[in-house]
């Protein structure tokens, strides 16, 4: 653990561990740190307190959210705390509970798939913009079952051949596989 004043060129420069992850904290932005992880990502996170526990929340990784932007979400957590006297991790795994299928896919596109992922938009298409679940988008992620999902790729199999429902496959599984992490 290291503490020294972030800036974009510095993140930028820092080397990854060869096994673990390592946190870095800024002497400038209480609670903000970024954590570096072997496989190459780097993820930015506040560090607080709420009900006399410390938590970690998750702000995004770099570079698709820059360090003003993760100072200003690090604010906005510190400020959601101390202000209001909730805990924004627990808000946050909240309303992914109640979110609809669309919603959760929306928010599984727009914090994962896009940072992470070059198929994003593939991904975005088969969960959000095509045919292929929108019959379940209405629904809360939570009541979709097994059964619903294998009729939807049973469905596209039929339609749009087996290479599509394999693909549609490998999205919803990443989708749920997000949500429930």
């Amino acid at each position: 653990m290291a503490r020294f004043p972030f800036s974009d060129r510095k993140i930028d420069s820092l080397k990854v561990p060869a096994e673990g992850q390592i946190d870095h904290y800024d002497t400038r932005a209480q609670g903000l740190g970024i954590r570096l992880s072997y496989g190459g990502s780097k993820t930015w996170f506040v560090r607080y307190s709420h009900s006399g526990h410390r938590r970690r929340y998750g702000l995004g990784r770099f570079p698709a959210v820059k360090l003003a932007d993760a100072r200003l979400l690090a604010l906005g957590a510190l400020h959601t705390t101390m202000v209001a006297g909730s805990d924004p991790a627990l808000e946050r795994r909240a309303k992914l509970q109640s979110a609809t299928l669309l919603t959760l896919a929306e928010t599984y596109i727009e914090e994962y798939a896009k940072p992470k992922k070059r198929s994003w938009g593939e991904d975005n298409r088969i969960l959000v913009t095509g045919p292929y679940f929108k019959r379940l988008h209405a629904r809360r992620a939570i009541e979709v079952t097994r059964a619903d999902i294998i009729e939807r790729l049973q469905g596209i199999r039929k339609n749009n051949g087996g290479v599509m429902a394999n693909r549609a496959l490998a999205a919803i599984r990443g989708l749920y596989q997000w949500g429930i992490r």
